[in-house]
């Protein structure tokens, strides 16, 4: 498995798993690897980040419409489903 060396948010750096490749993804899979975190930086340059990513779970007294208010504060924000109820932005 082929990583990409970045800085760890503890204790020194941390080697992200690159996948790649059709057998990364296998490899992956075989792990039930089910929920990759990934930074939001190519494998070249992971200090700086392409996107910032907000993983939001609507709930009392935030609905779904007060989740989707980034782009009122000039932001960009293009928003995806993330399960039942969870909304990535």
């Amino acid at each position: 498995m082929r990583t990409a060396i970045g800085p760890g948010d503890r204790d020194g750096d941390v080697g992200y798993c690159r996948i790649d490749e059709p057998a990364a993804l296998v490899w992956a899979a075989n792990r039930a690897a089910l929920e990759i975190h990934v930074p939001m930086a190519i494998a070249n340059d992971l200090d700086t980040p392409r996107s910032v990513v907000f993983d939001l779970d609507p709930g009392v007294p935030a609905a779904l419409r007060e989740c989707c208010a980034l782009e009122s504060v000039g932001l960009d924000a293009y928003a995806k489903t993330s399960g039942s109820k969870g909304l990535q932005v």
